[in-house]
C-alpha cells in the first residue's frame, strides 16, 4: 500500500510540474506579485526556471523563477503574472564563474 500511494503521489505530482510548465514555460519573463510571506519580492522580474536546471529541490505546486540580479525562488502561480514568452536557452544558463562556484561548493559538501 505504501509503495502504490507513494507511486500515486509521484504521479501527481509530475502531472501537477507538466501542467504548470503549460501555463509557465521554462525562460517565460514573470513578475512576482501578491507575496504576504515576502513582501519585498512584489514586482520584481525574473525567468521560469526548469526544474532540471534548478538551483532548489522541488516545491509542490509552486514555479520557480529566477530573480534579475537575485536568487532562485519558488512561486506559487497565483502570485505570478507572465510578462512575456520564453527567451533564448541560453538566458537561463549559468556563467562559467556561475557553474565553476557551484561544483566547488557540491565538492566541498561532499568531502566535509
Amino acid at each position: 500500500k505504501e509503495k502504490a500511494k507513494a507511486a500515486e503521489a509521484a504521479k501527481a505530482a509530475e502531472a501537477e510540474t507538466a501542467m504548470l510548465a503549460t501555463i509557465f514555460p521554462p525562460s517565460s519573463r514573470v513578475m512576482l506579485k501578491e507575496l504576504f510571506k515576502n513582501p519585498e519580492l512584489n514586482g520584481r522580474c525574473g525567468l521560469v526556471v526548469a526544474q532540471a536546471l534548478s538551483e532548489l529541490p522541488p516545491v509542490l505546486g509552486h514555479v520557480k523563477v529566477r530573480l534579475d540580479n537575485g536568487p532562485e525562488v519558488a512561486v506559487k502561480p497565483g502570485n505570478l503574472q507572465l510578462l512575456g514568452p520564453p527567451e533564448p536557452v541560453g538566458a537561463l544558463m549559468p556563467s562559467a564563474d556561475e557553474a565553476l562556484q557551484r561544483v566547488i561548493a557540491q565538492m566541498q559538501g561532499v568531502s566535509s
